[in-house]
């Protein structure tokens, strides 16, 4: 069987990373447990990786220059400490 891209799910290419999602998830069944995001940006306090482990991370707006309203902005995602710490075993 070939690997299927996000890119060929469809003949014209998607527009946005929710167009994208919704080629690749067809249905609740298929969506992922969880999603390990790694970020570039210094937001630690120490010289190493800096893992949450919170259940409800906080968000961070670390841009400036953008209209009022883009620093309301609340994503409500949904921390997992229990991959969190199991992440962080498997780093150290």
């Amino acid at each position: 069987m070939k690997a299927t891209s996000a890119l060929t799910c469809t003949r014209k290419p998607p527009r946005t990373f929710a167009d994208i999602f919704n080629k690749i998830y067809t249905s609740d069944a298929q969506l992922p447990k969880r999603i390990l995001f790694l970020s570039a940006h210094w937001e630690a306090h120490s010289n190493g990786i800096e893992i949450s482990k919170s259940a409800a991370p906080e968000m961070f707006y670390d841009y400036s220059g953008f209209p009022a309203v883009s620093y309301e902005l609340v994503y409500g995602a949904k921390g997992d400490p229990t991959f969190a710490t199991r992440v962080n075993d498997l780093l150290s």
